[in-house]
């Protein structure tokens, strides 16, 4: 028994390992983080995403309260793409009827949402940010990834 045991563990780890996703056709990442300010305010809860010029994978984090956030591509914290990228920057207000809570699934949103709106609540995300910064083609943000370098990217937003 212990020996079936054994080989099935062994099984079990070769099977594993032979189905993970190989590192070496990716493209290399490097370190990237930064700081967003909002009229030179730290900006919260924005979602920053680097897309690389001519890759469609694109590399993600999201402001703390100091308004730092940290790339990930293909894992946490692993950065972007060695490259030029453009980049889009978006922070919604969640809306009051959603506040603090968690849905299970779509149908539980959706009657939460239409209670909302019939007492009068607003049910729409609203930008905190000017739309502009999160549209690829009117960001007007840039930011070059370089190997070698510290990937440190400040983005000052105005209103």
């Amino acid at each position: 028994m212990y020996q079936q045991f054994v080989v099935l563990n062994i099984c079990l780890t070769l099977l594993l390992l032979g189905c993970g996703s190989s590192q070496s056709n990716r493209p290399k990442t490097v370190p990237v983080s930064g700081v967003v300010t909002f009229n030179e305010d730290p900006l919260e809860g924005a979602q920053v995403t680097l897309m690389a010029v001519g890759t469609p994978r694109g590399a993600v984090g999201t402001t703390n309260q100091n308004g730092e956030f940290t790339l990930s591509t293909f894992g946490t914290a692993d950065g972007a793409i060695i490259g030029e990228h453009r980049v889009t920057i978006s922070c919604w207000e969640t809306p009051e009827f959603a506040l603090g809570k968690t849905f299970v699934d779509s149908s539980e949103y959706e009657k939460a949402k239409r209670t909302a709106e019939a007492q009068g609540q607003s049910t729409e995300a609203v930008s905190r940010i000017p739309k502009r910064y999160s549209q690829v083609d009117s960001s007007g943000l840039i930011a070059r990834v370089e190997a070698g370098k510290k990937n440190y990217f400040t983005f000052d937003l105005i209103e």
